[in-house]
């Protein structure tokens, strides 16, 4: 059991030697939603249109070192692109930008599924694994030609190691 989060922020506590691992609490997929007004109907397109544009696309997120941070910084490898990103203090403020036109796209964990459903944005490919179920139409990047990390965020229970194991709930 680890995360990226002592890679990225200053903390006392490793999961992996502090905490004891309970269960599993759930886990999402994350989806690559764009505005509106883009140029681009799936994954092709938004690759082949930053590489035009080198450095002009954003991309949205919930802040520096979240999953969905992480999702687009790893999409942006395999596919050599140069995308700005900006985070935001929370997945709202970073949806709202991007259904406004302020930011070009955000990897979503699921907040958008009400609007990519109304056309107020875009969903343009699932960046984990496998398609999702509430969107099985909807390619993966790795479907749509990227040989992209996938990318999925979960959750999990997990008491102080030193916790004594009857005063722990299991």
């Amino acid at each position: 059991m680890e995360t990226a989060n002592p890679s990225l922020f200053k903390s006392n506590i490793l999961p992996s030697r502090d905490l004891t691992p309970v269960g599993s609490v759930g886990r999402t997929q994350m989806y690559l939603i764009a505005k509106p007004q883009i140029a681009a109907r799936d994954i092709r397109e938004l690759v082949a249109l930053a590489k035009a544009r080198p450095g002009t696309l954003s991309y949205a997120s919930s802040g520096s070192g979240t999953p969905p941070h992480l999702a687009c910084e790893l999409f942006k490898q395999p596919t050599g692109t140069s995308i700005t990103h900006i985070p935001y203090r929370g997945s709202s403020p970073a949806l709202m930008d991007v259904m406004s036109g302020q930011a070009d796209f955000v990897c979503d964990p699921g907040i958008a599924f009400p609007h990519s459903r109304t056309g107020k944005v875009k969903l343009l490919g699932v960046v984990s694994a496998h398609r999702s179920p509430f969107f099985p139409d909807v390619p993966t990047v790795t479907e749509q030609g990227f040989l992209a990390p996938t990318s999925t965020s979960g959750s999990a229970c997990g008491p102080p190691t030193a916790c004594p194991p009857r005063s722990c709930p299991a």
